[in-house]
């Protein structure tokens, strides 16, 4: 047993008054927010200190909690003890007094479990966050991290929300109670739905879905601790594949969002996704410096490429058997499924970062600290490059459109512009920042 005041102890008395005693402490809306917020940060996946882990309920229960004895709770009493060498939270003042109430109350009532499976991460029991409003109007630019278009408008990463644009430039449309910052925007093929992943660095990552006809709150399909950088839907709208923060891949069904494989074989984030038409291979893009492809139907790795030195931040399918990567390492890779064999570099800017890459019927494009370079898929003849702008470009997306390629690229600047194949046709752009 581990030292208790006498001073604290009476205090503690003091506050359980304050703590409706007929209703019962909630572990997933009292607990778990308390957990995730004091206690994760040095007892989670990717830190475990001690071997002790609290980041799920049956790693909490593990921990050393006697259910309906705070007296013979581990856990409990390290977080009352008055021995700062063992007291949790490790170097960090005490929890308040309520807190720790909660905790003893909930611990007294039996430890109860309310949420949905005991292994699910505290993020995920967490209930749905409203997220603040945007600014009215920006006071300054704002980096573009993700952008698509159903052709007739584009939709922008905004500051806890999504912007929507007419192609001349005019704000449309603002969806809100979106995360800090959106890092990946998919629309549904068939049905008005917004897939997003979002998050705030260190602390929470978030997919929602966003039903454009229903005008519903938005759905939060996934959580996690970190930021969650990509959420594709298949081609027939009838999976969803998330590029998770510990490195796995998970698919869900897009109508009950129930978990249907997951998954592995990255050591670090996962970034960027690509379905292949077929709707079964999934390319999958990591900071472990590796690109995948998977099977989603098998659940396994079918071919992994390592000729990146450093993080891979984007992964397109160019046909059937060939597949184009882009990394911080400067390069542009062309490698094959068949043995992750490197075909060719299609491009080497010395190490200067290649952020994104965007493939449609006729061509490709890659962007990043570089000139924009637009090439002909199947021979890798150079269309186009801009030399232009001194700027970033950070994310670029797909135009629809039937008739020639048009691509879509944003800055770090907040400006959107419009790329044609037709050299005859000159790019537009708009700066894509409520005002």
């Amino acid at each position: 047993m581990l030292i208790r005041s006498s001073s604290f102890l009476l205090s503690l008395l003091l506050v359980i008054g304050a703590i409706c005693a007929d209703e019962p402490v909630s572990f997933t809306k009292q607990i778990a927010p308390i957990l995730k917020a004091k206690c994760v940060p040095c007892h989670g996946p990717k830190l475990a200190e001690s071997d002790y882990r609290v980041d799920t309920f049956n790693f909490l229960m593990a921990s050393g909690i006697s259910a309906g004895e705070t007296d013979e709770s581990d856990f409990f009493d390290r977080l009352i003890t008055t021995d700062q060498d063992v007291r949790m939270p490790a170097e960090s003042d005490q929890l308040p007094m309520r807190e720790i109430e909660m905790f003893r109350k909930w611990i007294q009532e039996g430890a109860a479990f309310d949420g949905g499976s005991k292994d699910a991460s505290l993020e995920q029991l967490l209930p749905r966050m409203k997220h603040p409003d945007p600014p009215e109007a920006y006071p300054s630019s704002l980096p573009i991290s993700a952008i698509a278009s159903d052709g007739k408008q584009v939709f922008v990463s905004g500051y806890h929300e999504i912007t929507a644009w007419s192609l001349d430039g005019k704000l449309v449309r603002r969806i809100t109670d979106q995360g800090q910052r959106t890092y990946s925007i998919d629309l549904h093929p068939n049905r008005a739905r917004i897939l997003s992943a979002s998050g705030t660095p260190g602390e929470l990552g978030e997919v929602r879905l966003f039903d454009l006809e229903s005008g519903k709150p938005p759905t939060v399909v996934q959580k996690a601790g970190e930021v969650i950088m990509d959420a594709r839907y298949s081609p027939d709208g009838k999976k969803i594949a998330i590029a998770m923060p510990d490195g796995s891949i998970r698919i869900l069904n897009s109508d009950s969002f129930e978990e249907q494989t997951r998954l592995v074989g990255h050591s670090d984030a996962v970034v960027a996704i690509d379905w292949h038409r077929d709707g079964v291979r999934l390319a999958t893009a990591s900071r472990d410096a590796s690109a995948k492809v998977f099977d989603t139907n098998k659940g396994q790795s079918i071919a992994t490429f390592t000729g990146h030195n450093e993080c891979v931040n984007g992964v397109k399918f160019l046909d059937d058997q060939q597949l184009i990567s882009v990394s911080d390492d400067g390069t542009a890779q062309r490698w094959k499924i068949d043995g992750g064999r490197r075909e060719q570099v299609v491009l080497s800017q010395a190490r200067t970062p290649v952020l994104s890459v965007s493939v449609s019927e006729n061509s490709f494009l890659l962007c990043g600290a570089i000139p924009t370079h637009q090439y002909k898929l199947g021979s890798n003849q150079l269309l186009q490059r801009d030399d232009a702008p001194d700027e970033w470009v950070t994310t670029s997306g797909i135009l629809l459109a039937d008739s020639e390629d048009i691509f879509l690229t944003g800055t770090q600047t907040g400006l959107i512009r419009i790329w044609f194949s037709d050299k005859e046709k000159e790019a537009s752009e708009f700066r894509a920042i409520p005002r």
